[in-house]
């Protein structure tokens, strides 16, 4: 059993301390998560409280100027969902300097998020963050409205994912490696009409497309965003590009010869053929709609496995630093001498 959670009058003793919240949408875990389990171990008591914890947790003196503050309705939502909890001490007392520290916190959160994606396709999202902090004048509360809506391969929402801790705290760390480099990418790009720009790297420019992908509830449009994640990723020309990258999805997945490559090879050039009509205004038939759903997981559970080779392997990481290197990686894949 989750021990209960240390009432927040326990964490707000002086100005400048602070504790930010984070909820989370159809998300489950296999089992209750000690209050004592660290998600992120760089990050000192950031942890992920169950279900109707939140309601104990604000218990106490502070509980009726929370409730107040957030409205009945925002607090029973809180104490509906999962919520991650992060002390933080030193908190600038002034209100930008206070969203912009709530609003990293919340990026963080986005992105471990966004990377259980990695362990399996699902649907979590997370809410807007708060941020309780003790001023001289008191406990002030600051919100922002960086929310992130998620659907899964079958463009449905709703769903509840459910994790090990294993699985939670891989994600987590995952997240925590790439957090840094992603926002400072955010900010470089904001004034910017687009973040994809020469000098980006092809993983990032798949990655992005990636996320955007997940972001789609209609899976048409799903589809078309996975094959370009997988494009920016793979692609060397801008000349047959859908057999190019057809062959080069095949060869990741072995020799020309073998038919787990001959296979996806056939996959791709159907997903292709859908990704044409989204992009080019036309219409897909009544018929072929289970088709396209099965396009969108075979597109999902491709982009993974793409992804979890790059993640993983540096030495396959490399590969995607020039046209060259990529070309020669996948000509010694084409041409490879059979065992």
């Amino acid at each position: 059993m989750a021990s209960k959670p240390k009432p927040i009058s326990s964490l707000l003793r002086t100005d400048g301390d602070a504790v930010a919240i984070i909820p989370f949408e159809f998300f489950a875990t296999t089992s209750a998560i000690s209050e004592k389990a660290k998600l992120f171990a760089d990050i000192g008591n950031s942890r992920i409280m169950p279900p109707t914890g939140f309601q104990t947790f604000i218990s106490g003196k502070h509980q009726n100027d929370i409730v107040r503050s957030m409205g009945t309705l925002e607090a029973d939502f809180l104490n509906s969902c999962h919520i991650a909890m992060v002390p933080l001490a030193d908190v600038p007392l002034e209100v930008g300097p206070a969203m912009e520290l709530l609003n990293e916190t919340n990026a963080l959160f986005k992105n471990f998020c966004a990377n259980l994606w990695l362990i399996r396709d699902n649907c979590v999202n997370t809410d807007a963050g708060y941020l309780m902090a003790m001023t001289p004048s008191g406990l002030v509360i600051h919100k922002n409205d960086m929310q992130l809506h998620f659907h899964d391969a079958h463009g449905k929402t709703g769903i509840k994912a459910t994790f090990s801790y294993k699985e939670i705290k891989q994600a987590a760390s995952w997240a925590f490696e790439s957090f840094t480099h992603h926002v400072d990418a955010a900010k470089a790009a904001h004034e910017e009409p687009t973040s994809r720009v020469k000098g980006t790297t092809r993983t990032d420019r798949c990655w992005a497309w990636v996320i955007e992908a997940r972001h789609q509830s209609d899976v048409l449009i799903k589809v078309a965003m996975y094959i370009t994640g997988l494009e920016a990723l793979l692609s060397t020309s801008n000349s047959e590009l859908s057999h190019q990258l057809s062959e080069r999805v095949a060869l990741l997945h072995g020799k020309s010869t073998e038919n787990k490559a001959i296979e996806k090879y056939r996959q791709m050039k159907k997903a292709y053929s859908f990704r044409s009509k989204a992009l080019h205004g036309d219409a897909i038939l009544a018929k072929d709609q289970e088709a396209l759903l099965s396009t969108s997981v075979f597109l999902d559970d491709l982009c993974r496995s793409i992804m979890l080779m790059v993640q993983g392997d540096e030495t396959f990481r490399e590969i995607f630093k020039t046209n060259e290197s990529i070309e020669k990686f996948f000509i010694d894949r084409l041409f490879a001498t059979p065992a």
